[in-house]
């Protein structure tokens, strides 16, 4: 979720009596403003209309491909799994799923909002300090920790998929349309995994280019 900023289209949800643009049944979250867009969904600055209060609503993109289609299952089935419950309280690094807000064939994942740095900014202005960069990576690391410690892989770390939070020094890792659970994946009958290449090619290790 980058630092982009444009109005969100009244075409991609329904108008409000008020003029405001809502999505999920009965107008639950009014959108706001566009922090960040990818390829396969546009994330807005949003609120709840029974409560008032700030979240991120994570709006999919309509695709046609199996692939395309999987990925915003196994986002929500990841995001579920590694909520916090009863048993054990929601990680810190890791995005909150809050709800799932559908109407039709539309539907949008209410995230908890987390206001970051833009990370080339910080990065080109040096903010990133060692007690920053320590921060940063322990974050990263408890995070994976988590993740990994409920058999899912994540396979898409990068920068904007690694926000930073300056003033309270936490990192939050978000995105998780490729994060398949270990358990669900299909094996040879030697033992190897069948998979595809999934990850944003600039970010790829070499030996898998």
């Amino acid at each position: 979720m980058g630092a982009r900023r444009t109005p969100a289209p009244a075409t991609a949800s329904t108008a409000a009596p008020g003029g405001e643009v809502v999505c999920g049944l009965n107008g639950t979250y009014a959108l706001g403003e566009v922090i960040g867009e990818g390829t396969f969904a546009v994330v807005y600055r949003a609120r709840s209309t029974t409560t008032g209060s700030a979240v991120a609503v994570k709006r999919l993109k309509q695709h046609e491909s199996v692939f395309e289609s999987t990925r915003a299952r196994d986002e929500l089935c990841a995001l579920r799994r590694l909520a916090g419950d009863g048993r054990r309280p929601q990680n810190p690094n890791v995005v909150e799923v809050l709800d799932v807000a559908k109407d039709g064939e539309q539907v949008d994942l209410v995230l908890q909002l987390f206001e970051h740095c833009d990370f080339a900014t910080a990065l080109a202005e040096r903010q990133f300090t060692a007690p920053h960069v320590n921060s940063y990576m322990r974050g990263l690391l408890r995070g994976l920790v988590h993740i990994h410690s409920l058999s899912f892989v994540h396979r898409d770390i990068k920068p904007t998929n690694v926000l930073y939070n300056f003033a309270e020094r936490r990192a939050l890792i978000v995105d998780f349309g490729l994060a398949p659970q270990l358990l669900s994946l299909a094996y040879f009958d030697d033992g190897t995994v069948k998979s595809c290449l999934a990850q944003t090619e600039v970010f790829m290790r070499i030996m898998v280019v």
